[in-house]
């Protein structure tokens, strides 16, 4: 099984004002803000794959192979196609009532009720929706990671004898996490 990206959110998780905040930086110097902007990205993407879900609303395709079960990804919003390749690599849309979607566990799981021969591929949207619905445990593990990424543009970093150890701030993260 396999899922990508189709359309990606354009909004920011944390804004660029309050990053350069917990950076301790001016809020009206805009020297580094492409670089902050680029950083609460990486910091938001390495977020939703520690915790194996959508934090922003984007449109995610996900294709399984027949037999897979099919697993969509946490805070699933709407389905907007379900579509099976059959061996002769001939294409079937299929409506509602020809796959059972339980949307009652963490993980929401499609059962189609029609054969799959080859492949099934399921478009659909996930995400907590907007910047203000993500829980505020995730932004500051992501402000955190901005700037430990931000002081530490390296690959090595040394750390200090009153360093707070990482582990303890992946923490915040905890109580979001879904295990497949």
């Amino acid at each position: 099984m396999k899922t990508i990206i189709t359309v990606p959110s354009t909004e920011l998780v944390v804004s660029l004002n309050l990053a350069k905040q917990h950076l301790r930086l001016d809020t009206d110097d805009g020297t580094d803000d492409d670089l902050i902007k680029h950083l609460i990205e990486v910091a938001t993407e390495r977020a939703e794959h520690q915790l194996g879900r959508s934090l922003l609303t984007k449109t995610y395709k996900t294709v399984a192979e027949h037999g897979d079960k099919i697993k969509l990804l946490p805070n699933l919003i709407a389905i907007s196609s379900v579509v099976v390749t059959n061996d002769d690599d001939s294409t079937t849309t299929l409506t509602g009532s020809d796959y059972l979607l339980n949307k009652n566990s963490l993980i929401p799981e499609i059962m189609p009720m029609v054969v799959v021969e080859k492949t099934i591929a399921i478009t659909y949207t996930a995400g907590y929706g907007n910047a203000d619905a993500v829980p505020k445990a995730i932004k500051q593990w992501i402000l955190v990671d901005l700037a430990t990424l931000y002081e530490n543009r390296e690959a090595v970093m040394s750390y200090g004898v009153n360093a707070v150890p990482y582990a303890f701030v992946d923490g915040l993260l905890d109580p979001y996490r879904v295990q497949y």
